[in-house]
């Protein structure tokens, strides 16, 4: 088994593999980098990297990044995770509610332009 750690320096055809990356990014999500493009905007590999580490939904396809179940599982992981959202998923009280609960890290207004802050 790869070390989630070491997948930046396997083969890529080892990073377009759906099992050898699963693996990867179950044990270090942000192994995502480097994950096979198809790969990062595969849901169930990146849900088992943002559950493993939040900040790994930077690394994700953009349509994942405006996902509300992967970005409610990236920032209950997170919740800095919330500067890595799409804009339209910034205006889901949901998401601004998961973000400033989290237990690890804590919203900050400066994750969020001022004109779309809820704060404002």
């Amino acid at each position: 088994q790869v070390r989630g750690a070491a997948f930046e320096f396997v083969a890529p055809a080892f990073r377009a593999d759906r099992e050898i990356t699963g693996a990867a990014v179950r044990t270090c999500g942000s192994a995502l980098e480097f994950a096979a493009p198809a790969l990062q905007a595969d849901r169930e590999i990146t849900m088992a990297a943002v559950r493993n580490k939040g900040s790994a939904l930077q690394f994700a396809a953009p349509a994942l990044r405006g996902d509300p179940e992967v970005v409610l599982a990236a920032l209950r992981s997170d919740g800095r995770s919330l500067q890595f959202v799409t804009r339209e998923i910034r205006a889901d009280r949901n998401i601004i509610l998961a973000a400033a609960r989290s237990d690890r890290g804590r919203y900050r207004e400066r994750h969020v332009p001022a004109e779309e802050s809820f704060l404002a």
